[in-house]
């Protein structure tokens, strides 16, 4: 799998588990594309979807899956994160966070609400 350019310029741990979470959404919603946008890894339906990126050092590091209709979508398990007026987004700390009850389902609603624009 080509590393999109904005996650190349990551550490190599982050760079890796950036990837895991990029293929983890193609293989769940494998109608997307992928693009670079915003100096981002984005996918996009009829309008962007996700955005994937890396932030932080040490034990601070993680990967954000922005969700760019968030604010829009149910969220049982408390996975989805943030303020703004409708991006929200997962952070993940590990790959083994991708198997977390409710990541394929709000990855799946995101998705259902992008068809539906």
């Amino acid at each position: 799998m080509t590393v999109p350019a904005p996650l190349a310029k990551l550490e190599p741990d982050l760079r890796d588990l950036a990837m895991s979470v990029l293929a983890h959404v193609e293989k769940v919603a494998p109608g997307l594309v992928r693009k670079v946008k915003w100096g981002n890894a984005v996918l996009s339906g009829k309008g962007d979807v996700f955005a994937v990126m890396g932030t932080g050092k040490g034990a601070n590091a993680h990967v954000n899956l922005q969700i760019f209709q968030g604010s829009s979508i149910a969220d049982s398990v408390d996975l989805i994160e943030g303020a703004g007026k409708t991006m929200r987004h997962i952070k993940f700390r590990s790959v083994e966070e991708l198997d977390r009850p409710g990541v394929d389902q709000i990855i799946r609603a995101a998705v259902l609400l992008d068809e539906a624009r």
